[in-house]
């Protein structure tokens, strides 16, 4: 009689005999112990191995295989005093702020007129922000003022983003510039006041 066997633990049966196993749970394939079969094997595992890691996709400095929202982009604006010297110029630096997934993207950036007029109170920018994969930090964007000796109310302009490539999204995508005037005279007019 041949010796009884116990396979992934499933009932006891001789070896040579063809007894059905229903509902009992193999531990997986036998591997050989010894011999080719284990020489074919270690090969074919080895040859996975390599397969896995030549075919995984490479994934960018800084960022993960989970990680695939758009990149967020946040303006904020800034307060300046004007200045007095005439012809004189102030930086006024908006800053750029990126969270979120570092993906590539680029995004315009352009100045508005509100009550700040270009050329009598700012220099009017355009340009753009490009980002790298795994790219984080801020930006900034300066802008100069225009200093006069002119008594005015304060005024304002804006920074403002658009998205030109790149899973980039911006929000806020607009902030102020506030100049605030330093000409403080009698009479001096009071026109519309920019919110900070």
């Amino acid at each position: 009689m041949r010796p009884v066997v116990r396979t992934g633990g499933c009932p006891a049966v001789a070896r040579d005999h063809n007894v059905p196993t229903t509902g009992c749970r193999q531990a997986g394939p036998a591997l050989p112990e010894s011999g080719q079969g284990v020489v074919e094997v270690r090969r074919i595992l080895l040859v996975l191995a390599v397969l896995g890691s030549v075919l995984a996709p490479a994934l960018p400095a800084g960022a993960t295989a989970a990680c695939t929202a758009p990149r967020r982009l946040a303006v904020t604006g800034a307060t300046i005093v004007e200045g007095t010297v005439r012809g004189g110029h102030r930086t006024l630096t908006f800053t750029v702020t990126s969270s979120g997934c570092a993906q590539r993207g680029s995004v315009r950036f352009g100045t508005v007129g509100y009550t700040a007029r270009v050329r009598d109170d700012f220099v009017s920018r355009t340009g753009e922000l490009a980002y790298e994969p795994g790219q984080q930090g801020s930006r900034s964007v300066s802008v100069q003022v225009v200093a006069d000796a002119i008594a005015e109310a304060t005024e304002c302009f804006s920074l403002q983003l658009a998205v030109t490539a790149g899973a980039l999204r911006a929000d806020p995508a607009e902030a102020a510039g506030i100049i605030r005037d330093d000409d403080r005279r009698s009479g001096a007019p009071r026109g519309f006041i920019c919110s900070e």
